[in-house]
């Protein structure tokens, strides 16, 4: 062999010892890390790996280009943990173990997230965590945390970091074990070639992927090329951008707050009085006896004559926080208009004239969190709050009667005479059902569920615990009505979206992608009750709209479309109001689609076709047990 060969060969013999050495330097840590950081995908897909074509497709995955971020990420932890060596110990130790903290912590949230819901860390889930309040966080912590499900992953990711430890200790046992499967020069050169090409096609992919990411546009609002960058099973990725558009998120509630500041209003007849709005928490109507529901879950409101219940409403998707955005702006779901360049009904209202009230259970600026991150998000931005609230209570309450007795000891000194719009914003059946009641009111047992054999006495005692809650929502709705039934006023009440309790399946609460688990889902989190009761002045006052109302109770509508009919109720004009997209207009177009986007949706389905190719569903299971 010539000195150039040698030469030449001893040069690409560092240069190659430079590419691996962040994989190979450490590599106890090297291995863990891709374990960890392979666990969300693995449990996603659980059902296509572990199967008799599932090596070959793992082993795809591992070399498809959107994988590659878990790679980019161990030669990231390597390259630190090799500089740190090379300072001191000291550093060295401290650099570990914060790789290992972060490594570990995002790999079992986004697994706890996987199991649990089926989706991984989304820009909406980092959102609803800033915008979770104490009572919140505890109720999803006793529902969703202390499950089997996600008490499994954190004793898997205990053993992970246990089976690493004993790794660690026995690592040169484990590297002289290795080195005799390559006890040649040419083993060891293809070894590290094959490890480099990996490295530099994870790098190029890395590179990729940002670059059709625009990451460089953070001063936008950041949307991403789905059809470039289709990775929507793989957790990394989904965490690299869902921190990227949550930084976005904010820009959203700034460019809200510029549209509540040049709304025009044509003209205002202040046509109703009193407008009373009612805004339930997780109600599946086919829990109401209003609806059919075999359990008497509304007996106060059953014999309100002058209540209108109508058959089919549904919400545009089932989480809070997005449901708000879209039944309080003027944007429909199918229209190329987001929500935060329209008006904000309550905002229009307030500015034609209206005394806006705002009565919440749930959304109470929180002074220890940000002032337009707090509750959700855009009600407390300082440039929307003036335009949004005349008046709004400061306290939240265990039980949703305690919110309405405080809104009664301040009832003279919020409502003007006439001309009012009140907002009621209840707890309902949000979140662990079972706290949002006084046990003194529980009325349905395991008992009442005796025909139901598909279920165990734990899923029977969570659906009386979501009937029990429905029962007491009856009466705080049926007391509200109480407080109008004098007066010349108009009382409206709609949940913001649904939610299951054991209805198809074993499950209670909600999840994403619906689209993938169709209609029966479709049709607990997202059919919705929609009550209309007029007291007996208003009806003397108003025969046309009494008129309407009676003959709209059939028309399917969605809520994205609410703020037509109220504003219509308020005899407001402006360029705002379309006619179509109010129920009780004759002009309504009862053919409107109506397409849901929902949480973990990648693309808008029809919710009409779905259910209707389906065909009749009702609650209990008609599948072997899943």
């Amino acid at each position: 062999m010539t000195q150039e060969s040698t030469t030449l060969k001893s040069i690409l013999g560092k240069i190659l010892g430079w590419i691996v050495a962040p994989i190979l330097k450490f590599p106890v840590f090297t291995i863990f890390f891709m374990i960890v950081l392979w666990a969300p995908t693995i449990i996603y897909k659980s059902d296509s790996y572990f199967s008799l074509t599932g090596l070959p497709q793992f082993i795809g995955d591992i070399f498809d280009w959107k994988y590659a971020f878990e790679t980019f990420i161990v030669i990231a932890c390597g390259i630190g943990l090799i500089i740190a060596n090379k300072i001191n110990r000291i550093l060295f130790t401290i650099v570990a173990a914060l790789e290992h903290i972060f490594i570990y912590s995002i790999s079992l949230v986004d697994t706890g997230l996987t199991t649990t819901f089926g989706c991984h860390l989304s820009p909406f889930m980092l959102q609803l965590l800033n915008q979770t309040n104490n009572d919140e966080a505890s109720d999803f912590i006793s529902t969703y945390m202390l499950t089997v499900k996600f008490i499994s992953c954190v004793l898997l990711f205990v053993l992970l970091g246990v089976l690493e430890y004993l790794a660690y200790k026995n690592r040169e046992r484990i590297r002289a074990f290795l080195l005799r499967f390559f006890n040649t020069q040419t083993k060891k050169w293809i070894a590290k070639g094959v490890i480099a090409l990996y490295i530099l096609f994870s790098i190029i992919a890395f590179v990729f992927i940002i670059d059709g990411y625009k990451v460089h546009k953070l001063t936008e609002i950041v949307k991403v090329d789905s059809s470039k960058l289709d990775a929507d099973d793989n957790f990394v990725f989904n965490s690299l951008r869902s921190f990227l558009q949550f930084s976005s998120e904010k820009k959203l509630f700034e460019k809200c707050a510029q549209a509540q500041e040049i709304i025009e209003i044509d003209s205002c007849s202040f046509r109703s009085e009193n407008i009373v709005l009612i805004i339930g928490e997780s109600y599946d109507r086919h829990h109401s006896s209003l609806y059919g529901y075999r359990l008497k879950t509304n007996p106060l409101l059953e014999q309100e004559k002058n209540l209108h219940v109508f058959s089919n409403v549904i919400s545009s998707v089932n989480v809070t926080t997005l449901s708000f955005r879209n039944f309080l702006s003027f944007a429909s779901v199918e229209e190329e208009v987001d929500w935060y360049d329209t008006p904000l009904f309550p905002c229009m209202l307030k500015k034609a004239g209206y005394n806006m009230i705002f009565w919440s259970n749930q959304f109470i600026k929180d002074p220890s969190m940000d002032s337009f991150d707090a509750a959700c998000g855009f009600f407390y931005h300082p440039s929307i709050e003036p335009n949004f609230f005349t008046h709004k209570n400061i306290e939240r309450f265990e039980y949703d009667e305690q919110l309405i007795d405080n809104y009664k000891e301040s009832r003279n000194s919020v409502e003007k005479e006439k001309n009012n719009f009140i907002i009621f914003h209840l707890n309902g059946q949000h979140v662990d059902p079972a706290t949002k009641f006084p046990a003194t009111r529980a009325k349905f047992t395991t008992q009442d569920y005796a025909q139901r054999n598909e279920l165990s006495e734990a899923e029977k005692q969570e659906v009386a615990n979501y009937d029990n809650a429905t029962l007491y929502n009856d009466s705080i709705v049926n007391e509200i009505i109480n407080m109008y039934r004098e007066k010349d006023a108009i009382v409206i009440y709609f949940a913001d979206h649904g939610d299951e309790a054991n209805d198809y399946r074993s499950h209670v609460g909600r999840c994403p992608k619906l689209d993938a688990l169709g209609a029966p889902s479709m049709h607990c989190q997202l059919d919705i009750p929609f009550l209309i009761y007029m007291s007996d002045t208003y009806q003397e006052k108003h025969p046309d709209v009494a008129e309407q109302v009676k003959k709209a109770t059939q028309r399917p509508f969605m809520t994205d479309d609410l703020p037509h009919l109220l504003i219509d109720l308020a005899g407001v004009q402006n360029k705002w109001y379309n006619p179509k997209r109010n129920i009780i207009n004759d002009s309504f177009d009862i053919d409107r689609v109506r397409l849901i986007r929902d949480w973990g949706m990648s693309s808008p389905i029809d919710y009409d076709s779905v259910c209707a190719s389906y065909g009749n569903w009702e609650i209990g299971w008609t599948n072997t047990r899943k």
